[in-house]
């Protein structure tokens, strides 16, 4: 075991382990994962588990900057309508209130269950900046945004594999049909209460890349959210701060996810969110 505090604000963590031990509330015990967590006063601990040869860093990756967006749009969604997304889960759940927002209202469900599923129905490529504005009214629970998911041999990840039910064993276990990367903010517990970080995972397997604050703490109020995708480096900035990243080591036996759908998802006895100006740019 490996246990390291890493300590700031602002610091991106990328990790050379394999597998992750940090709890996902009720999921872990499903993922067979142990592990825990303690939040500090300035920082917090990781307790991993690593390869011999693994290794732990905090720092940002100079290779990645928010420069390289080359501006030409990939994809802008206004959500004037939802036909352009794929539900899963909760499906009844994924709506349209008003021009301009998707809603997804994850209520009287847990941590690990059936949640609230919204992909883009689009394949993007790798190297992408990803933006949307995003807004909490509800906090028992969390957000999570996948990136990269293409299933294991190639196919979509929405047509070319079985149906998923919305239980989040589906999309992250070790048995998921899909390869993704995804990062969850907003990180509270079904009891609302803060879980201290924010995550960074690469599935299947649910492997922590990287971990750092969460900036999303407040409901209702309007975060701007960009995750920047360069093959297996990947950073989140929230209001134009750079939050957390990783470099992935590429030392799990299968192909790193790249090009395929974005998707989102909340989950929690109460988590409810709302996406608004949905942009996929092209880098450099």
């Amino acid at each position: 075991m490996l246990q390291l505090l890493c300590v700031g604000k602002r610091a991106a963590c990328s990790m050379a382990g394999n597998t992750s031990t940090d709890a996902d509330n009720r999921f872990m015990q499903t993922a067979n994962l142990s592990g825990k967590r303690d939040n500090m006063r300035n920082g917090f601990i990781i307790t991993i588990l690593v390869l011999l040869s693994g290794s732990f860093s905090c720092q940002k990756n100079n290779d990645v900057s928010r420069n390289d967006i080359s501006g030409k749009i990939i994809y802008q969604d206004n959500f004037l309508n939802l036909d352009n997304w794929h539900f899963e889960g909760l499906v009844e759940r994924v709506t349209n209130p008003e021009p301009g927002i998707m809603r997804l209202d994850c209520s009287g469900s847990q941590q690990g269950k059936i949640g609230c599923m919204s992909f883009c129905k689009l394949d993007f490529p790798d190297n992408i900046s990803i933006e949307y504005d995003m807004y909490v009214e509800a906090k028992n629970g969390l957000v999570i945004t996948f990136l990269g998911m293409k299933g294991i041999n190639g196919e979509d990840a929405i047509i070319g594999v079985p149906n998923r039910t919305g239980v989040f064993a589906d999309y992250i276990s070790k048995n998921a049909t899909t390869r993704s990367y995804h990062v969850s903010v907003s990180r509270y517990n079904d009891k609302a209460e803060h879980t201290g970080v924010s995550n960074w995972r690469r599935n299947p397997g649910i492997h922590l890349m990287g971990q750092g604050p969460d900036p999303c703490k407040e409901i209702n109020k309007w975060y701007h959210v960009n995750i920047i995708k360069k093959g297996h480096v990947c950073e989140l900035y929230v209001d134009g701060e750079f939050v957390s990243g990783f470099t992935d080591p590429q030392r799990i036996e299968d192909e790193i996810p790249t090009s395929g759908k974005i998707g989102f998802r909340t989950i929690g006895s109460h988590a409810v969110a709302r996406i608004s100006n949905f942009k996929v740019s092209s880098l450099n």
